[in-house]
């Protein structure tokens, strides 16, 4: 579902994601948590100076904002009728 929408929202520059970039986003939004960086500016994590250095290793901070816009988990023609069963059915599969 995040190639469909990064394709109509950004057909010009949407490169196809796979696994290990989704896998790789899932991670650092996990590890910004680990490292209790709620409030702070994720501008910040990526920082040269100050910033920790395993987020700009891993993808740089326009890929991770750009697959975070992005990144979609269901099929949103169907939502409602699955959500009507069940209330986790956006995130049920994953």
């Amino acid at each position: 579902m995040t190639n469909l929408k990064g394709r109509s929202c950004s057909p010009e520059t949407w490169k196809p994601l796979d696994v290990t970039d989704s896998r790789a986003n899932i991670g650092l939004l996990i590890l910004a948590r680990v490292n209790r960086s709620r409030g702070e500016a994720t501008k910040s994590l990526w920082n040269a100076e100050n910033g920790r250095a395993i987020f700009s290793a891993v993808m740089s901070l326009k890929k991770f904002h750009l697959i975070s816009r992005m990144i979609r988990f269901d099929d949103h023609s169907s939502r409602a009728s699955r959500r009507s069963k069940d209330k986790l059915a956006a995130v049920r599969v994953i």
